[in-house]
């Protein structure tokens, strides 16, 4: 039979089930069943939660589900953390004679039951999630009313420091970037176009907010290139100012969710 494995974490720490572990137990039971890999995928950073279906290692999976027998996955919360987001996948793989295969559970998906039983463990998979997400959300909130740094993203101008009075986390001011921003200020007050302002920081080989030397977590960039939409999103910010996000709280509860 020809496998693909498929595999997907939201986010990677010493708590999760690392991409490694999940992709070894997967080719494991293909060789035990004698099946040839012809396929292994991986959406790293990304949230079954929120996004769906719309996942590039699964899209790429399913774009070749007529050259497969059986989709292979660590668990179904790895396939899918909503019910309607499983049946979907299911009602294509079955349109394609494709099934499917959990590492971790014991359940046959080739017959009647097993699926009906899938269905059942993706419904507890989706309480499990929404669950998750509700303490995330919780937990941000009390870490946001210390003043403590919730995780994700760092804003543009800080970075992240032990907190001087007590457990956690806090963010601090990056006097190079703080310098930064005062200069690309003080141009836009000049009236000086976004154009000029980000050529210059491209041949300063300044980073971007998004580039890896800045963020170990999201979406992240190798290249240090600046944009226009780029300066517009990092003049609009509110953490300029010194405020803090509730919608970005939200964010991070969602992507918490698929974690383990």
């Amino acid at each position: 039979m020809r496998a693909a494995i498929y595999v997907r974490l939201s986010r990677e720490t010493d708590e999760t089930t690392s991409p490694e572990r999940q992709r070894a137990a997967c080719e494991a039971l293909c060789e035990a069943r004698g099946w040839e890999v012809v396929a292994a995928e991986e959406d790293i950073d990304v949230s079954g939660f929120s996004r769906g279906l719309d996942r590039p290692g699964l899209q790429r999976i399913l774009t070749r589900l007529a050259e497969l027998d059986v989709i292979v996955f660590f668990k179904i919360d790895r396939l899918a953390r909503s019910t309607v987001d499983f049946a979907e996948i299911m009602r294509r793989a079955e349109h394609q004679s494709v099934a499917f295969v959990s590492a971790t559970e014991p359940l046959d998906l080739t017959s009647s039951v097993g699926r009906a039983m899938a269905k059942v463990i993706a419904v507890f998979a989706e309480l499990e999630s929404d669950s998750i997400g509700m303490r995330v959300s919780s937990a941000h909130e009390h870490l946001r009313r210390q003043g403590r740094y919730t995780g994700g993203r760092v804003p543009y101008g800080y970075m992240v420091v032990p907190n001087p009075n007590g457990a956690g986390k806090v963010l601090a001011a990056n006097e190079d970037e703080a310098e930064t921003i005062k200069r690309i200020v003080e141009r836009v007050l000049t009236k000086d176009s976004l154009m000029q302002i980000i050529n210059d920081l491209n041949k300063e080989g300044v980073p971007s907010p998004g580039h890896t030397s800045r963020q170990t977590t999201g979406k992240r960039s190798d290249s240090k290139q600046w944009y226009t939409t780029t300066l517009r999103s990092l003049l609009g910010n509110g953490h300029l100012l010194g405020q803090s996000s509730r919608k970005e709280s939200e964010q991070e509860a969602e992507a918490a969710n698929g974690q383990d």
